[in-house]
């Protein structure tokens, strides 16, 4: 029996989210062949004061907050208590489009983080 495993993306980005922000992962001129999203794992930080919600987006311009003319890749959110994180885990590779960049996009009081791995197409060693 053979069995595909997935590998982790060659490349990553980690990041710290603010509450009501938006933090850019990768450029749009910075996908000139396209991206693969091996893993990535959002966590939304307890906030006791508004309910918190994370999306990864996907496009060729930087979202504004709840914006639903963007591409939403992978989304969490948190109720409002202040002892428990809000976490999604993307299920699958998804490949993204040339042109487009990614960003997190914070909703609420508390923030969050990203982790992601991905390669970038068209690169040595990528595919």
């Amino acid at each position: 029996m053979t069995s595909i495993i997935p590998r982790m993306g060659r490349l990553y980005s980690t990041a710290a989210v603010s509450a009501n922000s938006v933090t850019q992962l990768v450029a749009p001129q910075s996908n000139p062949g396209g991206l693969i999203i091996r893993t990535c794992q959002l966590i939304a930080n307890p906030s006791s004061s508004s309910v918190q919600g994370l999306s990864l987006m996907a496009d060729s311009v930087a979202p504004t907050t709840a914006d639903p003319a963007r591409r939403v890749v992978l989304n969490v959110s948190q109720a409002t208590t202040a002892i428990e994180y809000g976490v999604a885990q993307l299920p699958h590779p998804l490949f993204v489009d040339p042109g487009n960049g990614l960003w997190i996009l914070s909703n609420g009081g508390g923030g969050g983080g990203v982790c992601m791995t991905y390669d970038l197409l068209g690169l040595t060693a990528d595919a």
